[in-house]
């Protein structure tokens, strides 16, 4: 298997110095590989990312409007608690059968302590 995707590799900032919201939708349909590297500015005290996917509404060729499937849920104080730092979340790769279409990046409680940057990478 080929390390890059034939639509090539993707760099997608989600936001940066958040404490709430989300990112636009990402479309991640040509990649095998997704990663999400999630940045906080000090130790976080409370907060969660919510890491989800959807299809664009077909009839409207817009993004989704209801609720998103959850792909994964992480708890920022357990990964920040101590101090700031990178986190490296990876939600697709070799063997795990997964095809993704639309993904999104959200904080779902908001962020206490410091801010959150986020990043999407794709290949």
């Amino acid at each position: 298997m080929s390390a890059t995707s034939p639509a090539g590799p993707l760099r997608a900032p989600c936001f940066s110095a958040g404490t709430t919201g989300s990112s636009q939708p990402i479309n991640c349909a040509p990649y095998p590989y997704v990663t999400v590297f999630v940045t906080a500015s000090a130790a976080l005290s409370a907060g969660t990312l919510i890491i989800e996917e959807a299809d664009y509404d077909p009839l409207t060729e817009s993004p989704y409007g209801g609720t998103w499937s959850t792909i994964t849920t992480v708890t920022l104080s357990s990964v920040f608690a101590a101090a700031g730092g990178q986190s490296a979340i990876h939600i697709g790769g070799p063997g795990g059968g997964y095809a993704y279409a639309f993904v999104r990046v959200r904080i779902g409680t908001t962020v206490v302590g410091g801010t959150l940057a986020a990043v999407l990478r794709a290949c």
